[in-house]
């Protein structure tokens, strides 16, 4: 029993003083210049383990209900709010279809707008084409359609111009 496993129940002067000396030893490694020489002396907390544990525990609570305090703050929605937020998300639907309503309408008056520009400058080459009493050859022909396409388009871009607000940089 005297080969160290066994239980002590004190400790021996000797015993410190190697303990001393091996931390002395160590803090020398470590030391800087501005540090003292000596190894400053372990604290030793004079109270009760039962107090040590205790305030570790009491530590370790205050850090758990921290963490944990603003769980415990949000609560559920009660009848009166969840009715209000169903009102207006009901409402936010109505503007919305609305929305796609409008846009849907006004893409039709654009269309008709669109087809009639076409149809008058159809009909104008037409009348022009035959006034004039040329015949035109089928390249020519071709490219009527590729015209109407190019007019289409500048015509469209016109059309658009005052409905599309282009974001600013």
């Amino acid at each position: 029993m005297s080969d160290g496993l066994a239980f002590k129940s004190f400790v021996s002067e000797t015993e410190l003083n190697e303990k001393r000396q091996k931390r002395q030893e160590e803090w020398e490694k470590v030391r800087t210049a501005d540090q003292p020489e000596e190894c400053p002396e372990e604290e030793y907390d004079n109270r009760s383990l039962y107090d040590r544990l205790q305030e570790q525990k009491d530590r370790k609570q205050a850090e758990y209900d921290d963490q944990h305090q603003f769980k415990n703050m949000v609560r559920g929605l009660d009848d009166d709010e969840s009715k209000f937020l169903d009102e207006v998300a009901v409402r936010q639907m109505e503007i919305d279809m609305q929305k796609k309503k409008e846009e849907k309408e006004i893409m039709q008056e654009v269309e008709e707008y669109k087809n009639r520009v076409l149809s008058v400058e159809d009909s104008s080459l037409s009348a022009s084409s035959s006034s004039t009493g040329t015949t035109t050859s089928t390249k020519e022909q071709k490219k009527s359609p590729s015209e109407s396409g190019i007019s289409k388009k500048k015509s469209q871009a016109s059309l658009l111009a005052g409905a599309v607000k282009r974001k600013k940089k």
